[in-house]
């Protein structure tokens, strides 16, 4: 993400509705494959999250790509993933409301439906973020809902271009493909979590259980034996 307000136009040859090429095809079955056999491999969450928009960035040049996801307490959104994103960029997009006026993915979540927003200068989808777009070239943006196995959103997958452009066929599916992806991680960060939670509590009182002290008996003996590893 870099700031200057110099957007280009990159509508002029672009049509949504040309089918994807074999070619196009194969980069979103490599995304999944890839992906996929991350999650098989227990990989840690963000290392996959964070995979997943570099190989998003890689397939539309002059891009970020982010994920975003939201409070259920709160109820604001967060930035999970977002490795191409600087720091201040990060601090820009904290705290972000659902709403008409929201950016991309403010009304993505809210919505609960796919936008692509050509121009952010202009487009009121972006009245509240306007300044953020400003900062750090963000001349168009398109976001994806994220849903879980009830298709509720809570979060959502954004490409943000430093040209005004619409996303074509290829780059809808980019975000269905990495959106689809990105809930099939989460959800799986969230029951191996639960699992360890059963494994190691009593169901009635909630309390650690035999299990979770025998647990951290080896681990000590572990680190007595391996002091490397301390």
């Amino acid at each position: 993400m870099k700031k200057s307000q110099n957007c280009n136009n990159f509508n002029k040859t672009i049509n949504n509705e040309i089918p994807i090429t074999i070619e196009e095809y194969n980069h979103l079955t490599n995304l999944q494959q890839e992906i996929l056999t991350l999650v098989v491999n227990h990989k840690e969450t963000q290392t996959i999250l964070d995979k997943i928009c570099l190989f998003a960035e890689a397939l539309l040049p002059n891009s970020v790509a982010s994920i975003i996801l939201l409070d259920k307490e709160s109820k604001l959104l967060n930035i999970k993933a977002g490795p191409s994103i600087p720091p201040e960029g990060h601090i820009a997009l904290k705290n972000l409301i659902p709403g008409p006026h929201g950016g991309s993915c403010g009304n993505a979540v809210y919505k609960n439906e796919p936008q692509f927003v050509q121009n952010t200068y202009e487009d009121d989808r972006w009245k509240d973020l306007r300044q953020v777009a400003y900062d750090f070239s963000i001349c168009s943006c398109w976001s994806m809902p994220i849903k879980n196995q009830n298709a509720e959103t809570f979060g959502s997958f954004a490409l943000s271009s430093f040209e005004h452009r619409k996303p074509s066929t290829f780059h809808k599916m980019i975000l269905d493909t990495a959106s689809s992806l990105i809930s099939i991680v989460i959800r799986n960060h969230k029951s191996k979590k639960e699992l360890e939670y059963l494994a190691y509590h009593d169901k009635l009182t909630n309390l650690y259980n035999k299990s979770y002290y025998e647990k951290i008996t080896v681990e000590k003996k572990q680190k007595m034996f391996n002091p490397s590893k301390c």
